[in-house]
């Protein structure tokens, strides 16, 4: 029984400690300053847009600071906070990142208090996929290509309302449309629609064409023209496929024979032979 006692004495004590050095702390506003957007004739909800502080002593009081020029008083047309730092309202008319500063104060005395300038911007409720050209893809490489928009309701859902080149696939949460175009699948341009909806059940959808390469591939044959030593040569290598520009290496260890070079860029095989072989 004593022992509990005495425990349960330490526990207190070490949470007055702590408690005693939090409340010695500055007070600080740790709300980021960029805030989560607000989506216009929306209410919002708690604690999506809860502000939060550290130090000083709880509870806390927050209110909006005024009356300055250079930084806007309110926060957007309908919106408002609470005491207990609540943004809460219905946002009525659109606006761009808006800065404001908000001020809170503890239950301390004489009061600590801490201002901070905090952004919000209000979209449309309807969002707006980005229209920006893709990057083509190659039969048989990897592939990757991000979806964005802008406005709406996060978080968004991202679907295809057409058929995916094989070896493709779209994720719904992300909007990263990636995998390994398939060998099965035909070269060309292909139209694809996508669709981006947001949490509200606002949607919208636009069409990106996806330029699909052939394959890679060699037009020169494996057994180059010969050459006799200390005469000029010259071969061309080309390949077909693929997205140009093209570089042109040895690999794997291998050295071109004395007297040749490789030009990366066009693959032009040159010079005078120093040996037979």
């Amino acid at each position: 029984m004593k022992t509990t006692r005495l425990f349960c004495a330490v526990l207190a004590l070490l949470f007055a400690q702590q408690l005693s050095n939090a409340q010695g702390q500055a007070l600080t506003i740790t709300t980021n300053a960029t805030l989560p957007q607000a989506v216009v004739a929306e209410a919002m909800t708690s604690p999506f847009f809860q502000l939060e502080a550290s130090g000083g002593t709880t509870p806390y009081t927050w209110s909006l600071v005024s009356g300055r020029e250079a930084l806007v008083g309110k926060i957007a047309p309908g919106l408002s906070i609470t005491p207990s730092g609540q943004l809460v309202g219905n946002a009525t008319t659109l606006q761009g990142p808006v800065g404001f500063t908000v001020q809170v104060a503890d239950s301390s005395s004489p009061k600590k208090i801490a201002t901070k300038v905090l952004i919000i911007a209000v979209v449309s409720a309807t969002p707006k996929i980005s229209s920006v050209s893709m990057e083509p893809a190659t039969i048989g490489v990897g592939y990757s290509w991000t979806f964005n928009a802008t406005d709406g309701k996060l978080p968004y859902t991202w679907s295809a309302n057409s058929t995916l080149p094989a070896g493709l696939t779209l994720n719904s949460t992300t909007g990263i449309l990636s995998g390994n175009i398939s060998s099965s699948q035909s070269p060309g341009n292909f139209t694809l629609t996508i669709t981006v909806s947001g949490s509200n059940g606002k949607s919208a959808s636009g069409n990106f064409v996806l330029r699909i390469n052939p394959a890679l591939e060699w037009v020169t044959q494996p057994l180059l023209p010969s050459g006799k030593v200390a005469t000029t040569y010259n071969a061309s290598l080309t390949v077909t496929g693929g997205k140009s520009p093209y570089i042109y290496a040895t690999k794997n260890g291998s050295t071109l024979p004395g007297g040749l070079t490789l030009n990366p860029t066009s693959g032009q095989l040159s010079g005078a032979p120093t040996a037979a072989g």
